[in-house]
């Protein structure tokens, strides 16, 4: 079972304030139909922004994968954006509410809060399929409409943004009718008649010379299942901050790195195995020697450290992985995935995830997958109660094939249909309380 498919980790906490590179940020974006030199159709012509307000239609922002949350919104009112850019490549989508065929669609980015001006300026005409290569595109110095007056702004005519020592490039453009990818994201941004946003554009900015300060969230370092303080040898956490890279990437194979781009962490000076690193969240594992008690946890990027943060390290700190609202990661006596309309029969067996469990019986290396021969088994002793009732389990032991993942194999008991809170106890400390449902 790949539990990361389940799990859907939540930002903590807002991003620290000052970084070395303050007020290097894309701060607004302007799309609209053109002429072929690029130039404003002005009257009847199509125009998106991200400015709050009236007038134009709102565009919504995705920064990574299509399906990554929305930066802005939920309202017309808070359409605005801020985006720190950092160093490194950074791909960002764009969906807003259907427009016409148009030949040319220019597009204008704003930086460091100033509106009037745009500081990067293109046109091209618009991808015709979804198997066409994105149409080159050309600078514009196109006249731009400005929010709420009527005055007309020229174009930077350029692809690069020169703020002091950082240099952002445009590499990447490309407009769409929705028809092209029908990708289309519902949700409380609602602009459109059927209620959903349709995914119209990319755009890609290479950023150079950035310098950042790597932070992490007071209480930002959590275990990567319950999001609770508690965290024990061996077990997957998360980190949660701002500048902690300059862009997102996943390990791509095992056993996992001690960085991705350029970004790692330590614990008390022991690195950690990196899966996942972004701008404002970290996944790693913490190392199985780690030493126990007060310790500090610093992400290095760029040659750049962050302050100390400091956390408790415990022998165990069980956490149940968790979906949906509050439901428990676990597999029915069928393999499925216990839900609501998807019980677990009294007395049938079934497997809770959790991470933290500590030293197994079996050491396995740091970022390496538990073998399944030999097994690798808790050593703490294991309670698991379903609704208050004890339930017999049958095995507690790392997971094979996953790194940090620590499966129980239990006996529902003899309870009336219903669901109920899951606790995974080890040693006494109890696990957070997760759901599962009995028929």
């Amino acid at each position: 079972m790949t539990n990361t498919k389940t799990l859907r980790l939540a930002v903590l906490a807002a991003a620290c304030a000052a970084a070395a590179h303050a007020g290097t940020s894309l701060s607004g974006i302007k799309i609209f139909s053109t002429d072929a030199t690029g130039r404003d159709q002005g009257i009847g012509s199509q125009v998106w922004t991200t400015q709050p307000g009236g007038g134009p239609s709102k565009l919504w922002v995705v920064r990574g994968n299509l399906d990554d949350p929305f930066v802005n919104g939920p309202s017309s009112t808070a359409s605005a954006i801020d985006i720190p850019l950092t160093n490194g490549t950074q791909t960002f989508n764009i969906y807003a509410a259907p427009g016409e065929e148009r030949p040319y669609f220019g597009m204008n980015l704003f930086f460091n809060g100033v509106g009037a001006t745009p500081r990067i300026s293109v046109y091209a005409p618009p991808r015709g399929s979804a198997g066409q290569p994105a149409p080159a595109f050309q600078p514009d110095g196109s006249m731009t409409q400005v929010l709420a007056a009527s005055t007309l702004v020229a174009g930077s005519r350029s692809v690069t943004f020169q703020d002091g020592a950082v240099t952002v490039k445009l590499t990447a453009y490309s407009f769409c009718m929705p028809g092209v990818f029908t990708r289309d994201r519902a949700g409380r941004q609602v602009t459109g008649a059927d209620g959903t946003m349709d995914f119209i554009g990319q755009f890609t900015l290479e950023v150079t010379g950035a310098v950042r300060t790597p932070l992490i969230s007071q209480g930002g370092v959590v275990n990567g299942a319950s999001f609770g303080p508690q965290i024990a040898p061996g077990s997957l956490i998360a980190i949660f901050g701002s500048e902690m890279a300059g862009g997102q990437t996943s390990a791509s194979s095992v056993p996992l790195p001690a960085a991705l781009l350029n970004t790692s962490v330590t614990i008390a000076g022991k690195p950690m195995p990196v899966n996942y690193v972004s701008a404002t969240q970290i996944n790693a594992q913490l190392p199985y020697n780690a030493p126990m008690g007060l310790q500090p946890v610093v992400v290095h990027s760029d040659g750049a450290d962050s302050p100390p943060m400091m956390v408790t390290v415990s022998a165990v700190a069980p956490g149940i992985f968790q979906f949906g609202t509050n439901r428990a990661v676990v597999q029915n006596e069928d393999y499925s995935v216990n839900q609501a309309d998807n019980p677990a029969k009294a007395g049938s067996y079934v497997i809770a995830y959790l991470t933290g469990a500590g030293i197994p019986d079996n050491p396995v290396p740091n970022g390496t997958p538990a073998k399944a021969d030999p097994l690798s088994r808790v050593n703490a002793q294991v309670t698991v109660t379903i609704g208050g009732h004890v339930a017999t389990q049958v095995f507690a032991g790392l997971t094979p094939g996953f790194v940090g993942l620590t499966q129980v194999n239990l006996q529902i008991p003899d309870l009336a249909p219903g669901t109920y809170p899951l606790v995974v106890s080890l040693n006494a400390v109890a696990s957070n309380s997760a759901l599962i449902t009995v028929k």
